[in-house]
């Protein structure tokens, strides 16, 4: 049994039915993209603002904690937090830099209390290098109240809920 080959007639073709949007329809489009746009916008920034005064907040807390230093490595965690708290207010990466870079970075700041509160954990950092002692960890201890004051003060001028 043969089959029959096609030939160019038997092929219809598809009929093409264009939609073409009018002025309208395309007006429609951007303002809803404009309205979900803003929509999403708004909502980050009131995300933005409450999470970071949330955060800030709650590291204080645990920086109030642990304010009476005892060890070497008691100053580490101290000048950890005081830089996590910074870096939020700053809005600024400053967990990798050293005590230099970090009084460098405090004598282009103009704010007076974020530049005592950077010169202070440089002053931690230095001093978790030094030899374990009674001074030490009394210099450190008065040195770590004076910088939670300092970043109470700056964290309540910065963030006001």
């Amino acid at each position: 049994m043969q089959t029959a080959i096609p030939t160019p007639y038997d092929i219809t073709a598809i009929p093409f039915v264009a939609w073409a949007p009018g002025l309208s329809t395309w007006g429609i489009f951007v303002l809803a993209f404009v309205f979900i746009a803003t929509f999403v916008l708004f909502i980050n920034w009131l995300k933005r603002g409450r999470s970071t005064y949330a955060i800030v907040a709650k590291l204080l807390q645990e920086l109030t904690k642990v304010s009476t230093i005892s060890s070497i490595p008691q100053i580490e965690r101290v000048s950890r937090l005081a830089r996590r708290i910074l870096s939020h207010l700053l809005e600024v990466d400053l967990s990798s830099l050293s005590a230099d870079e970090l009084r460098q970075r405090a004598a282009v700041i103009e704010d007076m209390l974020a530049r005592d509160a950077l010169t202070m954990i440089a002053q931690l950092k230095e001093l978790s290098y030094a030899p374990q002692s009674s001074q030490t960890l009394g210099k450190a201890s008065t040195l770590a109240r004076t910088l939670i004051k300092t970043l109470n003060d700056y964290a309540a001028r910065v963030l006001k809920p």
